[in-house]
């Protein structure tokens, strides 16, 4: 079997989605991100999801970031995430 893909390594970006160390990550490659799925979320469909029901919760699930921009409506800054 051939190897097709070699990992060089692992850095930690603070959980501040707008921070220079996250965009400057997913400018590299999508990043693995942790996520407290709260029950808010089962009825999200589209749009930011800025959920108010997180405090206290676990992180219990992990996404994919694969982009981010900013919402041109509330100038909100936002990661795109693929679950």
């Amino acid at each position: 079997m051939q190897k097709i893909l070699t990992g060089t390594g692992y850095e930690f970006v603070n959980n501040n989605y707008s921070s220079v160390s996250f965009k400057k990550a997913m400018l590299e490659q999508p990043l693995v991100v942790t996520f407290a799925v709260v029950k808010s979320f089962y009825y999200y469909t589209s749009g930011v999801y800025k959920p108010t029901d997180c405090v206290g919760a676990g992180i219990n699930h992990a996404m994919q970031a694969v982009g981010f921009g900013v919402d041109a409506t509330t100038s909100l800054e936002y990661a795109i995430i693929r679950n």
